[in-house]
């Protein structure tokens, strides 16, 4: 398991998600809570990987029931 730590900024580069659409889902329970070292804010990358298992779907019917209410930011998008 790789427990590196990535900064807001390093998630942004991996996800196509505003960097401020990671502290509402955080907010709301729907993202992992970060960890900070000194006045940094990183995130470990398992809980990054466990998250994303968590929101994987086998089906668009999945997916709906995922998702529904959806993420409340015209920003976000799962699709690249």
């Amino acid at each position: 398991m790789d427990d590196r730590l990535l900064t807001a900024e390093e998630l942004s580069q991996c996800f196509p998600l505003e960097r401020t659409t990671f502290w509402r889902m955080r907010k709301r329970g729907e993202f992992p809570e970060p960890i900070r070292i000194g006045r940094r804010i990183f995130w470990r990358l398992s809980a990054i990987d466990r998250w994303i298992d968590s929101r994987t779907v086998s089906s668009t019917r999945e997916a709906d029931e995922l998702f529904k209410g959806g993420i409340n930011d015209s920003t976000t998008s799962l699709v690249s």
